[in-house]
């Protein structure tokens, strides 16, 4: 049974709304000086290093982050904490080879790389690709946050969608980056703060610390390290370490909203602390998300609210545990939505502003026959955020009516995220690179990412796959049911404190036996090798710019004066 919100919930929620977008316009429309793209895109490069610090963290963070990771952390534990390490490591990757080349060119779209290293076709291959799979990701967030708060607040589910696309619209069109971020900033101390406090919360609920990690390691919860050298196995830390270093490759080494921040400091020593700030900030939330999937687990130990039947989806654990927790603490529910919509207006506000330079950069100037001013190029460049605004509001609509396309737009955008990365680091590290290996190496990586991922989910649709977790149980729920029902009729069974084996029928193919945490470094290693190998049978193209290069392959220096330059390039 949900409990109403108060008035008290519904002035949280609202003030953080007010405050966002409040910042947002007062940063971006009264301080900014200048009409110009360099502020629109780059905010003057005069934003402090905090706010970019928590914006960076906020815009990669996203409300599926929030909700999904303790609904993992409850049912398999301390070893979601790889993935976080995983990142570290991409972040890693992101400070000694990606952002040196990408900070010294400082393009103005991201993708214009693509065309000095190879031509064109693989610029404009690359920009439409992460252009549609943003757009996809923007409606996954909006969907999934607006379904969790409609669940809560009674409000038509089209009305609430509309309202925040056109709120967050409404100030990313007015204020640019400048407004972006500091609305991220505001919005990422909802999230620490909502986070923090539902931390608490659920400690003192459980009658102290000690108490909640007792009752998680009888659980088998606090089991950190499960080296099953299986390929097949849902999580081991391996693979969760692997997925976790995969995935920062995507959401940060080669993304252009985490570059286009860096470009905003005016010195790269500044850009040094962010780096290492970010990724602080980052596996700090990640940790606290897990802690609070354990903290769950230890609320409901003995009364699962999914085998109760109290539930119908695990996505809906963190809110069911919120609600419970917080009947008699006025504004904790408005707190909790407040930080998942602000994940969610974060990643939303960005994905607007970057769109919008790589949309106008990538495909507008290619087709207009005349050369635009200043201040047309930032009237476009706002024309642009507005169209992509009503695209998101408008996808919406069309993606909430089949459940399934929910979970095919998440698989495509994997499969996208592993072809940017590849067509990226396919050029910043072969020096051989050439355009033919580019495009054969992308189509093979996709196609062979796309056979497992589809055979994978067809398997587990079909009851062929079966995904058991660690133990649940109802012995202590009111009707006092044995422990040993299945998990609601879905794909996961009650398991054991230790073991969470995969269940395979027999006729299901190994290729979509293999965990879905390892697919986006299997089609990276297929684009790489049949890549490569296109290389060698065909005539290699020259580097004419040693830039183009992560510094470790290069042959000649570059002038000094470039890594010190501040000038953006238009």
């Amino acid at each position: 049974m949900i409990e109403p919100m108060t008035w008290i919930d519904y002035t949280v929620f609202v003030l953080m709304l007010i405050c966002s977008t409040s910042i947002a316009l007062y940063q971006g429309v009264i301080k900014s000086k200048a009409n110009t793209v360099e502020e629109y895109l780059y905010a003057g490069r005069k934003i402090p290093l905090i706010p970019i610090i928590l914006s960076n963290m906020a815009s990669t963070i996203s409300s599926i982050i929030i909700v999904g990771v303790p609904r993992e952390a409850y049912y398999y534990g301390l070893e979601m904490l790889f993935m976080p390490f995983g990142q570290i490591a991409g972040f890693a990757c992101f400070y000694f080879f990606y952002l040196p080349v990408f900070y010294e060119l400082k393009y103005i779209s991201y993708f214009e790389y693509l065309e000095r290293r190879f031509n064109n076709a693989v610029r404009l291959l690359g920009s439409a690709v992460f252009t549609i799979s943003q757009i996809i990701y923007a409606l996954i967030i909006m969907h999934s946050t607006c379904t969790a708060i409609t669940t809560v607040i009674p409000i038509p589910f089209y009305l609430l969608v509309t309202i925040l696309c056109w709120l967050c619209t409404f100030y990313t069109f007015l204020g640019g980056l400048r407004g972006v971020v500091w609305s991220d900033f505001i919005q990422a101390l909802f999230m620490y703060g909502s986070l923090a406090t539902i931390i608490v919360l659920s400690i003192v609920h459980l009658g102290g610390l000690n108490n909640a990690v007792q009752i998680a390691s009888e659980g088998g919860r606090l089991q950190f390290f499960n080296f099953d050298p299986s390929c097949f196995a849902r999580f081991s830390s391996w693979t969760l370490w692997i997925s976790g270093f995969t995935i920062s490759l995507q959401n940060i080494c080669t993304n252009p909203a985490v570059v286009q921040r860096c470009l905003t400091l005016p010195n790269y020593s500044k850009m040094k602390i962010i780096i290492f700030s970010s990724a602080a900030a980052y596996f700090t939330i990640f940790v606290a998300c897990t802690i609070l999937g354990l903290l769950m687990y230890a609320s409901y130990h003995d009364c699962d609210p999914l085998l109760s039947g109290q539930l119908n989806n695990a996505d809906d654990l963190l809110t069911y545990h919120v609600l419970n927790i917080g009947r008699h603490v006025p504004g904790l529910s408005g707190l909790f939505l407040a930080g998942i919509l602000s994940a969610a207006l974060s990643s939303l506000s960005t994905i607007l502003n970057t769109l919008s330079g790589i949309i106008m950069e990538d495909f507008i100037k290619k087709v207009i026959p005349f050369t635009i001013t200043e201040e047309q190029n930032s009237l476009y460049l706002k024309s642009v955020v507005i169209l992509v605004g009503l695209l998101v509001n408008g996808g919406i609509f069309s993606l909430s009516s089949s459940g399934g396309i929910m979970h095919m737009s998440v698989t495509m955008v994997s499969l996208v995220g592993g072809l940017i990365v590849f067509i990226f680091s396919f050029g910043l590290f072969i020096r051989e690179a050439n355009t033919k290996g580019v495009i054969i190496g992308a189509v093979s990586g996709c196609l062979i990412t796309l056979w497992m991922s589809l055979g994978n989910m067809w398997s587990v649709a079909a009851g062929k796959i079966t995904y058991t977790t660690k133990i649940v149980s109802i012995e202590g729920c009111l009707a006092n049911v044995s422990d040993i029902l299945p998990v609601n009729n879905s794909s996961m069974t009650v398991g054991s404190p230790d073991d969470t084996p995969v269940i395979f029928a027999e006729d299901v193919p190994y290729l979509y036996r293999i965990s879905f945490n390892l697919f986006i470094l299997i089609g990276i290693i297929v684009s790489f090798s049949f890549g490569i190998f296109t290389v060698l049978c065909t005539k290699s193209e020259e580097v004419k710019n040693e830039n183009l290069l992560i510094k470790q392959i290069r042959r000649t220096k570059p002038p000094e004066n470039i890594a010190m330059s501040t000038n953006l390039r238009f």
